[in-house]
């Protein structure tokens, strides 16, 4: 994940806010102040914010449904004993005017969807590094019983550590609400944003159907293979197609892509992407013992070569 994008999205021109949100320089609680929209789904307005005694920079979720007010403080509570390298550690909780806001850390703002666009598909050895920290921080949360719920290249973003190499941070939870497609205006980073929710996630969830922790693995599953294929598995720009092609096509065979992938990681990740939960992995921990393997095999008989 090397030569990472460094675009300055903090400047003015990002600084807008959303539709039904709040402005910047908008007070939370007395405590924070928000400095700049990150944008909307149908379940939270993100933003960028500042503590205003710390003077720390903060990432900060308020709820936008107000029906999900129950699930949202159940997930900020389990979200709040989270303790891992590659997840957005959780720092408050608070209310303001009757909206409940959960405060992060600070994430940046370059994500494997920016990796994706300025350096396209992944080599091998940025696949395994991101497949392992992915799938070592499912098999944390999934045992604090905490779910994700919005896997996709737009909600995984790479930081920096204090020793300056680069690692993940999964953040932009779900809460607990599956994608809803509006039939409204919105804009364009809202449309992509959501568009990439339908296609990644599980078909179980767009059916209505229980959701447990395959759920995030199937989209774990589709995150990996965008990053080594380019392409989602489902691709597609009308909502509609993309959740009929989640619920009944087949994925693309990755071996059908000129990329250095054997049959045996082309196998390994469509695992991951079966209709069945029952089909899929039991458990992250899984996934990365068979994901990991299949890689590691096939780089030790390709040359190297970057992405």
């Amino acid at each position: 994940m090397s030569d990472s994008p460094t675009p300055d999205s903090r400047d003015s021109s990002h600084r807008d806010s959303t539709p039904s949100g709040y402005r910047a320089g908008t007070v939370l609680d007395a405590r924070y102040r928000l400095t700049q929209s990150l944008g909307q789904t149908p379940v939270v307005e993100s933003y960028f914010g500042t503590h205003l005694e710390l003077g720390r920079s903060v990432c900060i979720d308020v709820l936008a449904d107000l029906s999900l007010v129950r699930a949202f403080h159940r997930a900020a509570r389990r979200m709040a004993s989270v303790r891992h390298p590659n997840v957005a550690l959780v720092h408050d909780f608070g209310e303001e005017e009757g909206r409940p806001y959960l405060v992060l850390e600070d994430v940046g703002t370059n994500t494997l969807e920016d990796q994706l666009r300025v350096h396209g598909p992944f080599g091998l050895d940025a696949f395994a590094s991101v497949g392992r920290q992915l799938l070592c921080a499912l098999t944390y949360l999934h045992a604090k019983r905490v779910l994700h719920r919005a896997l996709a290249t737009h909600t995984v973003f790479v930081a920096e550590s204090w020793s300056g190499d680069e690692h993940l941070k999964l953040a932009r939870f779900s809460y607990g609400a599956a994608p809803e497609i509006s039939s409204g205006q919105i804009s364009k980073a809202a449309h992509r944003a959501l568009l990439a929710s339908v296609a990644n996630s599980p078909p179980e969830r767009l059916l209505g159907e229980a959701v447990d922790h395959r759920g995030d693995l199937y989209s774990a599953g589709c995150l990996l293979y965008e990053l080594l294929s380019g392409v989602r598995p489902f691709p597609g720009d009308d909502f509609g197609s993309v959740a009929r092609a989640v619920v009944e096509a087949k994925p693309r065979s990755l071996l059908d892509f000129d990329r250095p992938i054997s049959p045996a990681l082309d196998r390994a990740v469509r695992t991951a992407l079966e209709k069945n939960p029952d089909d899929r992995y039991a458990s992250a921990a899984e996934m990365w013992e068979v994901i990991g393997e299949a890689t590691a095999s096939l780089r030790a008989t390709v040359v190297p070569f970057r992405r």
